[in-house]
């Protein structure tokens, strides 16, 4: 029901965490809430603006709803 997902730089280094909450589907497409987006030792994703601005955009794309204060879901 719980999806981890790592995101690493181009030389796969990590530099952040999401988890994302499988809400079931929804006509024939599996769908997820972003429910936690870390940095390193714990920080929130919104304090790198780039790294933010690039998972949102991911996010957007797959049709993830941001559910957490991690992220400033405003970048679009």
């Amino acid at each position: 029901t719980t999806a981890i997902v790592v995101v690493t730089d181009d030389a796969m280094k990590p530099i952040a965490c999401l988890e994302l909450d499988n809400k079931g589907k929804k006509r024939g497409r599996q769908m997820f809430d972003l429910v936690q987006a870390k940095l390193f030792a714990n920080e929130k994703l919104k304090k790198n603006a780039q790294i933010n601005s690039t998972v949102m955009k991911w996010a957007n794309q797959l049709k993830i709803e941001p559910h957490t204060i991690d992220v400033d879901a405003t970048v679009v």
